[in-house]
């Protein structure tokens, strides 16, 4: 089995791909991802539309219509998805991103929130996320 890691030393090759139509949710999602990568490893992704290599796509993408995932999720529901090095992010709801964003980041970053001044990041020197499936 192949190793995904978005970021590996400092360094990624992976984009962050987003709908071309960008909401608050999805730009709440962008910032909270990108913002806890930065602290975590010191990397963000680049944010497009179009991707021609690597991506984590987030939200109703193109790339995500054509992985065609059966939404049945709920309006709370979320989903966390490795396709061949790809990494989607995605819920039926306007929440469900945001949400697949902070799985993401418990699961790979260690990411606690206990309160608003209360917010742990571990250091990370990579971001692996091979294999990962997680939606409820």
């Amino acid at each position: 089995m192949a190793d995904y890691k978005i970021i590996k030393g400092g360094k990624t090759e992976y984009v962050l791909l987003v709908p071309e139509s960008k909401d608050e949710f999805i730009n709440f999602a962008i910032n909270t991802l990108n913002d806890t990568l930065e602290q975590s490893t010191g990397v963000r992704l680049p944010v497009v539309t179009k991707a021609d290599g690597k991506f984590v796509s987030l939200g109703k993408t193109y790339a995500l219509e054509k992985l065609n995932p059966k939404l049945t999720y709920g309006r709370d529901g979320l989903a966390v998805q490795e396709s061949d090095g790809n990494l989607y992010l995605y819920g039926e709801s306007d929440y469900g991103p945001i949400w697949a964003v902070y799985e993401l980041l418990e699961r790979k970053v260690g990411y606690r929130f206990f309160a608003f001044d209360e917010i742990k990041i571990e250091k990370r020197e990579e971001i692996d996320v091979t294999g990962m499936s997680v939606s409820y």
